[in-house]
């Protein structure tokens, strides 16, 4: 009976251990409003023609590397040819989910890259402004004079050019 007494109490502190480690995790919660979540997702199936490829990145990216590539990219491409028209792409975070934060449903702030003339990879940090109602990018700023430790110049792979929508 001593022995099943020793064992019930070690159970007990387990649980107890267990139960305080679980509720001591911050919980990931979607950052996104609901309208944007179905406005990425109608982005993100017009621009991703394979259903498998949709499925694999929609499972496997951040909710902020989404946001990045299927929204805010695309416009960033826009605002900066506007003032440097010979850039042909654009790059948001550091290949890696990283370089990227969802701060608020209403932004996304981060680093990135732009390619100009075809070789010269310039790195920048950018705020990109969503509307939570809607899911669509209001406003996307840039700055090229950043000095961050650790950045470096990197040559992203192939990056296929995807239609942009701008409301």
């Amino acid at each position: 009976m001593t022995n099943l007494k020793n064992i019930c109490s070690g159970c007990f502190h387990r649980v107890i251990g267990t139960l305080l480690f679980i509720l001591s995790t911050p919980v990931m919660a979607d950052i996104l409003t609901p309208a944007q979540q179905s406005y990425l997702a109608q982005e993100m199936r017009a621009q991703i023609k394979n259903s498998s490829d949709f499925q694999s990145i929609r499972a496997e990216w951040t909710e902020a590397h989404k946001v990045a590539e299927f929204l805010c990219r695309p416009v960033a491409l826009k605002m900066i040819r506007n003032t440097l028209p010979d850039v042909d792409k654009v790059f948001l975070g550091d290949g890696k989910n990283g370089g990227l934060t969802l701060n608020s449903p209403s932004r996304l702030t981060g680093t990135g890259q732009y390619r100009t003339g075809g070789v010269n990879w310039v790195p920048f940090e950018f705020s990109c402004q969503l509307s939570p109602s809607t899911g669509a990018v209001t406003g996307f700023d840039y700055r090229t004079d950043i000095r961050a430790a650790g950045a470096q110049r990197m040559a992203p792979g192939p990056v296929s050019h995807l239609r942009a929508t701008i409301q």
